[in-house]
């Protein structure tokens, strides 16, 4: 038997929201608008882009929409889960009944188990060390 893990450092900022999230400005973001105003070439889009939301900030209560999944986030689990449900299963991986974390696959007279243990580090057991290295390389 082998086990193997890897880990997928930014599986949290990957997922597309399905709902529409928003928060405050982060901490800074004025100082960041204000230093691209700064150091752009004048007439670039990225600059004008950080004067318009540097008006918007002084004028009003402004927020962020997100776009994508943020550590923290109550949703970031959750998208993540299907992201790595829906690549599993392109490799032809299927959830077990008893548990939606665990993964398995028959190729010929092995079983390949897969487990997400933790949110980015799913892990691998084979009886074969070869056939893991192969779907890892994938």
């Amino acid at each position: 038997m082998s086990i193997r893990k890897f880990d997928v450092a930014t599986a949290y900022l990957k997922g597309k929201l399905k709902e529409e999230i928003f928060m405050e400005p982060p901490k800074l973001f004025k100082e960041i608008l204000e230093d691209i105003v700064m150091s752009e070439a004048e007439n670039s889009e990225l600059k004008m882009n950080a004067m318009n939301s540097l008006e918007k900030l002084s004028t009003a209560d402004i927020v962020c929409r997100l776009n994508t999944s943020l550590y923290g986030l109550r949703q970031a689990g959750r998208t993540w889960h299907s992201i790595l449900d829906s690549i599993l299963k392109s490799y032809g991986a299927k959830p077990t009944t008893s548990d939606p974390c665990l993964y398995y696959m028959k190729k010929g007279r092995e079983l390949i188990l897969i487990a997400k243990l933790h949110p980015a580090i799913p892990r691998t057991v084979s009886s074969s060390s070869e056939s893991i290295c192969r779907q890892n390389s994938r």
